[in-house]
């Protein structure tokens, strides 16, 4: 009867922190815009330059939502 005793204390335990384990939020991180100083870049000026991530953006949401649907 004490072996059952201990044996159902520690699943029980088990189960309890199991339980609690599954119930915190996952989230994803938002990414953090970065801004560059583009007088001193040179050759990636054109890179970091606003028209040009813009359409990277859209063309990265683009791609997602297609991506999505296959």
């Amino acid at each position: 009867m004490k072996n059952f005793v201990k044996i159902l204390i520690a699943v029980l335990i088990f189960l309890f922190a199991s339980a609690c384990a599954t119930t915190k939020n996952p989230r994803k991180k938002k990414k953090t815009v970065i801004h560059v100083e583009t007088t001193h870049l040179g050759k990636n000026k054109y890179f970091f330059s606003k028209k040009y991530q813009k359409s990277l953006n859209k063309r990265a949401t683009k791609n997602r939502r297609r991506n999505k649907r296959r």
